[in-house]
């Protein structure tokens, strides 16, 4: 009888083995951009001189261009670079290693690790020669020009380097959070920041709410009560929500049934900041209506539960493709637009917004050399544990990172283990759904694709038998997926 272990113990088990290969990953991947970053800084100016140059002259050739075009060739190989600058430099040493930067005289460099010497940080800097170096916080910041590239951050707030220019006079703030789950007083850290920024250069503080989808129910119900098209209706509730909106600004309090947003608008009402909502088109509202109506995930969970893979990845990846462009690309696109206009309206103020961790890197699409543009990620981990697989595609894909038809595939057979498995380890265990995503991502990335060939096999072989059929329940399924896993020793122990 295998061993039962606490859901969090296990975690941390399979976070610690994970790392292991991660590092391995991330040494590979960080080569590429070190190498990346000397080719272009290279190329860029021998083309132009017709002369050689060495490294420690690198840095006179290395410029906004060449950055961007190092994160774009790196996202084009389907690798989630950023480059970006700290809001505040201390926050250096929270970085999650190892991140690429460019020191002076020594060209780019990883720095791969840090460690204390007789009460001094060192931090272990690997060029592309792959020589070693250590250098202290104190010789870092007077060697490092300002720019990082790494995987996502998070728990950070990072800057655009879009915009890193002096002249900008207004200030843009993105934070991408889960609004079910997301602990307040990390947004409030935050915002408090703001508020004092905005009152100490006597700017305008702004806030822009995420509008979520308005029920069609809600729709169709006031449409018939008010003898009204639906159009109509819908044009009249989001107004309605504007106005209730815009009286946090006289201090008046406004309920959500979300803890996240019950506070934050109890917050925003104390400190009487001016609030606007996200313009939501009807066009959209009912495409998206519409698209939810045909239940496509549905349908290709139900080839899942058969066996039957080819038609399953056929019928989720038209959904999730769907999904993807009306949920989040159009959305992302009205609301960048939206902000666009607010910055034209408001060139001073800071301006603010709270959006859902899928949505990250619309802030990129915002055009305004106006402002500068910043971002906060706040999750428990590492983003990517905190998604389903199907939403980490929308994340890359948000980011313009190309993913391989194979990959592809591979994410979206893993994202329904990963469901089932994230719904029966709430149930054997009281945890939070963040803690059951988070251990049930680390659970599924250990199965291959010759597993789950295997598995297919054996659900086809159920439904030949008749153990599974169309009365079979999820719960059901679910439960048969997570003793699947415990069989096959993907989950080492069984949950308490």
């Amino acid at each position: 009888m295998k061993k039962k272990l606490s859901v969090t113990i296990l975690l941390l088990i399979l976070i610690c083995c994970y790392k292991v290969s991660a590092q391995e990953l991330s040494t590979q991947f960080f080569k590429a951009v070190l190498r990346l970053s000397e080719d272009f800084a290279l190329r860029s100016f021998e083309e132009k001189n017709n002369v050689e140059i060495h490294s420690e002259d690198y840095r006179k050739f290395f410029n906004f261009s060449n950055i961007v075009s190092i994160v774009n060739s790196l996202r084009y190989r389907g690798e989630f670079l950023q480059a970006y600058t700290l809001y505040n430099d201390s926050d250096f040493k929270k970085l999650n290693l190892p991140v690429v930067i460019y020191l002076e005289n020594e060209g780019f460099v990883t720095v791969e690790e840090k460690k204390k010497r007789g009460g001094i940080l060192y931090y272990k800097c690997i060029n592309f020669k792959d020589d070693n170096r250590y250098f202290n916080e104190k010789q870092i910041f007077s060697l490092w020009n300002g720019i990082i590239f790494s995987l996502p951050v998070e728990g950070i707030m990072i800057e655009n380097i879009k915009n890193l220019s002096l002249e900008n006079k207004g200030r843009f703030f993105a934070i991408f959070s889960h609004h079910r789950e997301a602990d307040f007083k990390v947004v409030k850290k935050i915002i408090d920041n703001l508020y004092q920024e905005a009152k100490k250069d006597n700017r305008e503080l702004i806030y822009v709410d995420e509008l979520g989808l308005i029920p069609e129910d809600t729709i169709d119900r006031t449409s018939k009560m008010r003898n009204i098209t639906r159009q109509d209706a819908f044009k009249d509730i989001k107004n309605q929500l504007f106005n209730d909106l815009s009286r946090l600004e006289k201090g008046q309090l406004i309920y959500d049934a979300s803890p996240l947003y019950k506070e934050l608008y109890a917050y925003l009402a104390k400190k009487e900041i001016h609030s606007v909502m996200e313009d939501l088109d009807y066009n959209l509202w009912e495409r998206i209506v519409d698209f939810d109506n045909k239940q496509l995930s549905k349908k290709a969970l139900g080839y899942f539960m058969k066996g039957e893979i080819k038609n399953y990845i056929e019928d989720i990846k038209y959904y999730n493709d769907g999904f993807y462009e009306l949920n989040i690309k159009l959305r992302d696109d009205l609301f960048a637009s939206q902000i666009e206009k607010l910055m034209l309206d408001k060139p001073d103020a800071i301006i603010f917004t709270i959006r859902g961790l899928a949505h990250y890197g619309f802030e990129n699409r915002i055009n305004n050399d106006n402002f500068r543009s910043y971002s906060f990620v706040v999750c428990e981990g590492k983003m990517y544990e905190n998604f389903n697989y199907r939403t980490w595609l929308h994340t890359l894909w948000n980011n313009d990172v190309v993913i391989s038809r194979e990959k592809e595939q591979l994410y979206l057979v893993r994202a329904v283990l990963q469901d089932a498995l994230t719904k029966e380890i709430m149930i054997r265990s009281i945890s939070s759904i963040l803690e059951a995503r988070r251990l049930s991502y680390y659970i599924v990335n250990k199965i291959k694709a010759v597993d789950m060939i295997k598995l297919f096999m054996i659900l086809k072989i159920y439904n030949d038998d008749g153990f599974i059929n169309s009365q079979t329940s999820l719960r059901e399924f679910n439960s048969l997926i997570y003793t699947w896993c415990v069989e096959n020793n993907f989950l080492e122990s069984s949950i308490e």
